[in-house]
């Protein structure tokens, strides 16, 4: 993820978000996680990354992913995620 920091740094920027799910894979995201069919929401700060995942993926993306602060979506979150597709 070094790349992403620097490109905040550079850029004086808090935070990048890169959303993701099965039907709109992001590449980014697939880069940054190594998981392609999920639904959620990677946050990468200068501080380190925490990746959202959807409650029903929840466990399977935490024992697969190469994020390893990963943090279940609560339904709120959820439900605006897939607004955004």
């Amino acid at each position: 993820m070094r790349p992403w920091k620097e490109v905040l740094e550079g850029n004086r920027m808090d935070a990048v978000l890169l959303f993701n799910s099965p039907e709109r894979a992001d590449s980014s995201f697939v880069y940054a996680t190594g998981l392609r069919n999920m639904t959620g929401c990677l946050v990468v700060t200068p501080n380190g990354n925490t990746l959202f995942a959807s409650p029903l993926e929840y466990a399977d993306v935490k024992r697969k992913s190469l994020v390893k602060n990963v943090k279940e979506m609560n339904d709120d979150f959820y439900s605006l995620l897939l607004t955004l597709g």
